[in-house]
């Protein structure tokens, strides 16, 4: 397994920090754990270190909800087939999809949930190594899992033509 380094998760993170989560890093304590967090409204990112090399700014959210949300979807089991990063970068390239302007293309996760690709792109690339695990329902977040730490992940409501 590739070394995840600490400018490494930096490097990956940045991007998504500016374009989507323009707050920062924040730290959070959670049962006695403290955690380094970025959020949007469709992800959650839970580091177990900091990355100083990030903005930081004050936490805003109830964690007590944070907590349950994690809890309840970290009881979940089956695994779900995630695609690698390169296999996911040469689909996006395929689709000539952009970041700026996804459209409505979203990327169909082990034939069960759509999620937009560039999110999971960041869940892929943030948590290097990660494991997600197969929701309730395709409408259900979905529980990311590594050893830097976990997060979650919305998918989106897609209609199939």
């Amino acid at each position: 397994m590739k070394k995840v380094t600490e400018k490494a998760i930096a490097n990956v993170l940045a991007h998504t920090i500016k374009t989507h989560m323009p707050e920062g890093v924040f730290e959070i304590e959670l049962k006695g754990q403290t955690y380094f967090m970025l959020t949007d409204s469709y992800r959650i990112i839970r580091l177990l270190s900091d990355v100083p090399a990030l903005p930081h700014v004050e936490n805003t959210l109830q964690t007590n909800n944070i907590d349950r949300m994690f809890d309840r979807l970290a009881k979940r089991t089956e695994v779900l087939n995630l695609p690698t990063v390169k296999e996911l970068k040469a689909w996006i390239k395929e689709k000539h999809i952009r970041r700026s302007n996804p459209g409505k293309t979203v990327f169909h996760i082990d034939n069960f949930t759509y999620v937009n690709p560039f999110f999971l792109l960041d869940m892929i690339e943030g948590l290097p190594g990660c494991v997600a695990y197969r929701p309730e329902n395709a409408k259900t977040p979905i529980y990311f899992h590594a050893e830097s730490g976990d997060g979650i992940l919305c998918p989106v409501m897609y209609i199939p033509d």
